[in-house]
């Protein structure tokens, strides 16, 4: 269904919607309550109105899933290997390679600034061991120890 179509029979519901509202307003003015086919004649609008607004939905989504391809962003490797820069170094026409990163490419936690990479093998953090560590030790709240 055509969203255009489905405006409209959105506006059709709606204006049934408001004409069976006041059929309703009138009985209970008149009456003290609602008669049963008019009640049902408003219930089953609000189906036909819930249906169309998923309709609706579904056509939207659709809509902006598909709304253009999806590219990937292209990785700094990826971006030299396509670049002059690294033809030239590859053919031997220079001995030095130049490019300029574009910065969309940054991905992570924080992708406003690189994340700083080091060398080799970094050791971590290592505790500075002593003979009390040895020995093992129990906390305790008494100042009479059994052993």
């Amino acid at each position: 269904m055509k969203p255009e179509e489905l405006m409209l029979s959105v506006e059709k519901i709606e204006n049934s919607m408001e004409s069976f509202q006041a059929k309703a307003g009138e009985e209970i003015k008149n009456i003290g309550k609602v008669h049963a086919d008019t009640a049902s004649a408003i219930e089953n609008l609000g189906e036909q109105q819930r249906e169309v607004a998923d309709r609706l939905l579904t056509l939207e989504q659709s809509g902006v899933s598909n709304s253009g391809e999806e590219t990937a962003p292209t990785t700094w490797g990826k971006q030299f290997a396509e670049s002059k820069a690294d033809t030239n170094f590859n053919e031997g026409a220079t001995q030095k390679a130049r490019f300029e990163v574009q910065n969309s490419t940054l991905t992570g936690s924080d992708a406003t600034v690189a994340p700083d990479r080091k060398a080799g093998i970094v050791g971590g953090a290592a505790q500075i061991l002593t003979l009390e560590n040895m020995l093992v030790s129990l906390p305790t709240s008494s100042n009479a120890i059994e052993y």
